[in-house]
């Protein structure tokens, strides 16, 4: 029942993402091979890729609400099944200089003696299982997205790319081009 409700939040919470869409709605397929996205999506279920997308999600969005949420776990799941990345969550947001805060010098583990970070990590926790349970069955926000920066700055790679959408403090790239 829980996980049915959760489903039908998240549905509801990508058909009405309050972004600004600037890219055509052509949609980048986020598997192309369906026996690799079966066997992936057992193996999302185990607690270190958990882990590991719950991090992401709050140091990259945990201020964002769960429209941010949804659009950064997107991100990754994307990633891990483009070709050009890693296959998995782990190791998407692991590969170096790919998310800010793995590389920043602070530490890479939640403060849970503050009261509203321990709240928002027991929120993102449930919020990546059932994410990552439910992926397949859910519009993907982004359009497809491997990469996003704040809106608040301007990275020089950001040119290489055509921006999809911007949600929350988000902007939000497509890749069709060579660059990774």
């Amino acid at each position: 029942m829980i996980r049915w409700l959760f489903l039908i939040m998240l549905l509801s919470l990508s058909l009405s993402v309050s972004g600004t869409s600037y890219a055509n709605q052509t949609y980048i397929p986020r598997h192309t091979d369906e026996e690799y996205a079966r066997n992936a999506s057992e193996s999302f279920k185990r607690d270190e890729e958990i882990q590991c997308l719950a991090l992401n999600i709050f140091f990259e969005s945990r201020n964002q609400g769960t429209q941010g949420w949804l659009a950064v776990a997107f991100v990754t799941i994307n990633r891990v099944f483009d070709p050009r990345f890693p296959k998995s969550i782990c190791d998407v947001v692991w590969e170096p200089k790919q998310f800010s805060w793995t590389h920043d010098g602070l530490s890479d583990k939640p403060d849970l003696s503050k009261y509203p970070d321990r709240k928002a990590w027991e929120y993102i926790l449930q919020f990546s299982k059932g994410f990552l349970e439910n992926f397949e069955h859910i519009h993907d926000p982004t359009n497809g997205s491997l990469y996003y920066h704040k809106n608040t700055i301007e990275p020089i790679w950001r040119n290489n790319f055509e921006v999809a959408v911007e949600i929350g403090e988000h902007i939000f790239y497509i890749n069709q081009g060579r660059y990774r």
